[in-house]
């Protein structure tokens, strides 16, 4: 059998489809990745086969733009001058992105596509060969209706009561069917004998794809009401420790301290990393908290001369590092939110973008730490409580551990492959 995984967006989208094509290598899938090229070398360390979308993309996201997009800074109107620039900039970049998904699929001949839901020409392909694609979502309340939420494309993901969240499903699926229609409809030369209209890309994607949510049940169970198309497949965590080794003195920094954060923002950028940085180390340094920063893609900034107590590194694999530290504050992303439940850590989430906020309300819910606030309110007094109530309450590490054992017995789902479709036997 053969796959092809298409993923476009941060090392947080791509991370679930590496996770699922390595599944499926080992059970002797032929497995190729089309990622935005920077991630080459992630999935080539992996042996996997790999096809790279143009770079653009995940430049446009380090733009200033991008960074006050993911930053969240600057007020309503900025934001939303900020998402048509870079939706006017995207557009131009989607025909590109189409062409090579359609070019992909044609050279390779997958029986199986799985693609995110930032990827288009899947849609066509599935809406020609019923059955031959596959809907990845590592966030819930994108396409399908959960009813004690509001969809995070429309409304940042709140509860609005049962009608206006059903409602806000129903507008964004409308919206995003209108948009793809417009991609689409030249792009289906080869396949004259399907009818594509904005109506029958709404079906495809609501009603008619398989889509597996790559989700811990325990996190987010599956709702009983979804219909039977629709998995939660569990979080599979790769083996991001395989080619790193740890310093001498991050070691030796690890043995000195009983009692540890981590703070990472991942993938995430904004547009004030040092401010950010110093008004958390602000706070580490009034109540002496022994902490490990990690700068990442520059969301935070190494400061010199810090005490002996803070510990910056530039890069750290969270397999390796969270089974030893107690808690984390970090950005929300799906991954990083699972990772850090799997090791029975608590977080603080501090969000950036839209999907993060539901991660920010789940934890909360579930007990496994404060609620936090968005990056753009990062400041010293506005996260001290916060952080200190991470820090000192010890009913949040409790409640993790009872996550981590869940947890423990879960991965993916070992129906998986009989998932994927009823010709497969694991």
């Amino acid at each position: 059998m053969r796959a092809v995984f298409f993923s476009i967006g941060t090392r947080g989208d791509a991370e679930p489809f590496l996770a699922l094509a390595e599944v499926l290598k080992n059970h002797g899938w032929e497995v190729t990745c089309v990622f935005p090229e920077q991630f080459r070398d992630m999935v080539e360390q992996a042996s996997i086969s790999f096809h790279g979308f143009d770079k653009q993309f995940l430049e446009l996201l380090e733009s200033q733009t991008g960074k006050t997009l993911m930053g969240g800074s600057g007020g309503l109107i900025r934001k939303i001058k900020a998402m048509r620039s870079l939706a006017r900039s995207s557009w131009k970049l989607q025909d590109q992105l189409i062409v090579t998904q359609k070019q992909c699929i044609r050279e390779l001949q997958p029986d199986k596509i799985f693609y995110h839901p930032k990827c288009v020409y899947p849609i066509l392909w599935e809406m020609a060969h019923p059955g031959s694609t596959i809907l990845v979502c590592p966030i819930p309340c994108v396409v399908h209706e959960v009813k004690e939420y509001s969809t995070i494309g429309l409304t940042g993901n709140g509860n609005f009561g049962p009608f206006l969240n059903k409602l806000s499903y129903k507008a964004v699926n409308w919206i995003r069917s209108l948009v793809f229609y417009r991609l689409l409809r030249k792009q289906k030369d080869h396949l004259n004998h399907i009818k594509v209209s904005a109506g029958s890309i709404y079906r495809t994607i609501v009603f008619d794809t398989k889509s597996f949510y790559s989700i811990s049940p325990s996190l987010f169970p599956r709702p009983a009401y979804w219909p039977r198309h629709l998995y939660v497949t569990g979080f599979v965590e790769r083996n991001k420790k395989m080619h790193w080794q740890p310093e001498e003195t991050l070691q030796s920094f690890l043995s000195k301290h009983e009692k540890i954060l981590l703070i990472s923002f991942g993938s995430m950028k904004n547009e004030a990393p040092l401010e950010k940085t110093l008004a958390l180390l602000r706070i580490l340094k009034k109540y002496r908290i022994p902490t490990i920063i990690n700068t990442s893609w520059g969301g935070l900034q190494k400061i010199e001369n810090c005490p002996e107590y803070i510990y910056f590194v530039d890069n750290i694999p969270y397999d390796w590092i969270l089974p030893k530290v107690y808690a984390m504050v970090h950005h929300g992303g799906s991954g990083t939110t699972h990772t850090a439940c799997k090791y029975g850590c608590p977080s603080l989430i501090i969000p950036h973008i839209v999907d993060q906020y539901f991660w920010n309300r789940r934890i909360a819910d579930l007990g496994l730490g404060p609620r936090g606030i968005a990056i753009s309110r990062l400041t010293t007094s506005s996260v001290e409580k916060l952080l200190l109530d991470l820090w000192e309450n010890p009913a949040y590490k409790k409640k993790a551990r009872e996550i981590q054992q869940k947890m423990s017995s879960e991965g993916m789902s070992k129906d998986l492959l009989v998932m994927i479709g009823d010709e497969v036997k694991p």
